[in-house]
């Protein structure tokens, strides 16, 4: 399953931090003929990292976190996913909700996150948080 293999390589990175959404263990094995079952009914995650903190402490290979010069300590949210055939059913707000509770207790002052200008969805979810459009990035992608 796409978001459990991702969540768990995401929390491999030291210092991220992961919520996850999921179903009962009951409504895994029926929800959509049991396709949460492998995964244990986890539908949708979110991992986020906290940069610039002074509570950011140095790797397992010695090496301190990357810096991100001109910004406060803040979390970053790095991927958020709930499957397809379960979305807009609150499954995202209750993990923002997650991220936003687990912030009071960093020294956090900024929450910032990447989204592409076409995910619509995914622009309201993040509007109705508060969230304001910063600065736009352009990249080009391999294939074009």
């Amino acid at each position: 399953n796409r978001l459990t293999v991702d969540f768990v390589a995401s929390l491999k990175i030291s210092q991220d931090v992961g919520f996850a959404a999921y179903l009962e263990p009951s409504k895994a094995l029926t929800f959509k003929n049991g396709r949460f079952e492998g995964c244990n009914g986890i539908v949708g995650c979110v991992d986020c990292q906290l940069r610039n903190s002074k509570f950011n402490k140095q790797l397992e290979n010695g090496v301190m976190p990357k810096a991100y010069p001109g910004l406060p300590a803040h979390v970053h949210i790095k991927n958020m996913d709930v499957d397809e055939t379960i979305r807009r059913r609150g499954i995202a707000k209750q993990l923002m909700n997650s991220i936003e509770e687990w912030i009071t207790t960093t020294d956090a002052e900024l929450l910032t996150l990447e989204v592409r200008d076409d995910n619509s969805a995914a622009l309201g979810l993040y509007e109705s948080f508060g969230f304001v459009k910063d600065t736009v990035t352009k990249r080009k992608t391999r294939g074009g």
